[in-house]
This record gives structure tokens, C-alpha cells and sequence, in this order.
């Protein structure tokens, strides 16, 4: 079953509970492990370019690079496998407005989460653009 970028929304943003996002929960883990590993690895390897071209899609690409490689590869260094990637993206759809431009506050956060991920104090001060 091929998966698209609405499928990973639609999975992490309606399938989920907010506290299955941050909690460590290896059942959790086995199922986005199951559904999602193959197309992580396609976003840091950086084949799913395109999906960079609009928010919904770009969303989506975010997720697959910043938050699922955290819960795929738990408690290894692999578990950050997308940051470098996903931080530059974040930047870049603050640049172009699509994060000030998103009405939904939980899917505003997880724009921004690389930059908190990051810890660094220059993307940090960024994030009160963010909201």
C-alpha cells in the first residue's frame, strides 16, 4: 500500500492522540515502524523532493523527517537521521508564511518542532514568529 502525504497527515493529525505522539510506547512505535519506515527513509534520502512544494505536502515531508525518524529509531543517534534536513525546511516555510498561514495550532507546532529539536538559541528566538 503506497502511502501519500495525506495519509501520513491524516495519520499522525486524526489516527493519534496527542499523547501518543511523545510518549515512548513501543506498540506506537511498531505501528508507525509498520506503516511509515519505508517512506522515511525515501524523505532522508531526500526522494520525496516535491512534497516540499506545498504546505499540505510539506507538512507531511516534516513529519516524515523530523518527528517519525524520533519514534522509528528510538534511543539511537539514526533517531535524528533527518534533523539537518527538516531544520532547513522548518526555516523555509517560516520564510514563506506557510507556518504564520497554518490555522491549526497543533500542526503550527509540529512546523516548529526542528527549530525546538535544534536547541539552538538563534532558531529558538525564531519560534515567536512562529505563533
Amino acid at each position: 500500500m503506497e502511502i501519500n502525504a495525506k495519509g501520513v497527515l491524516n495519520f499522525w493529525f486524526n489516527d493519534t492522540r496527542p499523547s501518543q505522539r511523545f510518549s515512548k510506547d513501543p506498540a506506537f512505535d511498531a505501528l508507525l515502524r509498520q506503516r511509515f519506515l519505508d517512506l522515511t527513509h525515501q524523505a532522508i534520502a531526500g526522494e520525496l523532493g516535491p512534497w516540499s512544494e506545498s504546505p499540505q505536502n510539506g507538512l507531511a515531508l516534516l513529519l516524515l523527517l523530523d518527528q517519525f525518524p524520533r519514534q522509528l529509531w528510538r534511543d539511537t543517534a539514526r533517531a535524528f537521521a533527518g534533523d539537518p534536513r527538516a531544520l532547513a525546511f522548518s526555516l523555509r516555510a517560516l520564510q514563506l508564511g506557510w507556518v504564520a498561514a497554518e490555522p491549526d495550532q497543533a500542526r503550527r507546532q509540529f512546523w516548529l518542532m526542528p527549530l525546538m529539536h535544534s536547541e539552538e538559541m538563534a532558531f529558538l528566538q525564531a519560534l515567536g514568529s512562529g505563533f
